[in-house]
């Protein structure tokens, strides 16, 4: 096997390696079951699945390691909370803005709780 063959398949071999250590420390950080994991396509370091309901990449993996929540939010800005905020408004609307985790955590302005049963209620209507 040529020199830049081997080389890569190092390379490779120590990205999915690093990739699934960090999807495991990120399910044991938020009391996942690793075990109820798996890559998208086996495709190690793109989506993850995560107990058949939280997808997440890793950008966002590494964001949760990288950024906590400003102070005020800490109880409010969590990753599930998140991903629960975003997964609601793309149901409400699939060409909604949300925010990416980083800014979540940094306190980025959303919708409240009012507007968003108010855009729900409206949907529901139209259907």
């Amino acid at each position: 096997m040529d020199t830049k063959k081997t080389i890569f398949k190092s390379l490779k071999s120590r990205y999915e390696s690093a990739c699934n250590d960090l999807l495991k420390e990120f399910c044991h950080k938020h009391n996942f079951d690793f075990e109820n994991c798996f890559w998208v396509a086996e495709s190690v370091g793109g989506i993850a699945v995560i107990n058949d309901y939280y997808f997440v990449n890793m950008q966002d993996i590494i964001c949760d390691f990288e950024f906590e929540p400003v102070e005020e939010l800490k109880d409010e800005r969590t990753f599930e909370a998140w991903f629960d905020y975003t997964t609601r408004c793309g149901d409400i609307n699939p060409d909604m803005i949300t925010p990416n985790l980083k800014s979540w955590k940094m306190g980025c302005w959303i919708c409240s709780e009012k507007k968003l049963q108010e855009l729900e209620r409206n949907n529901a209507k139209i259907e």
